[in-house]
């Protein structure tokens, strides 16, 4: 499980995606750990959709746990799959 802070702004991006890339990295299930972060960009949810996308094609169990100020915001913008943490068999 990979953890990451508090404020996840534009310029935290590009590493986010390199996090989240060596999540995916021979694993036979990813977790991503928000449950600190409370504010993100369009950017940073834009990867955690794709990491979702990701998951899914590839078959690969995810979970992405958020704080609730961060749930809140991905409601809003509509994308409430990212939220799902369904495992895929």
């Amino acid at each position: 499980m990979s953890t990451f802070p508090e404020t996840l702004e534009f310029t935290y991006a590009k590493e986010m995606k390199k996090d989240i890339e060596k999540l995916f990295h021979d694993a036979k299930s990813v977790a991503i750990d928000l449950r600190e972060s409370n504010r993100a960009s369009l950017a940073c949810i834009q990867l955690l959709l794709a990491a979702k996308n990701k998951a899914k094609k590839d078959n690969i169990p995810i979970v992405i746990q958020t704080s609730d100020a961060l749930s809140t915001i991905i409601t809003e913008l509509g994308l409430e799959e990212i939220l799902e943490d369904k495992e895929r068999t």
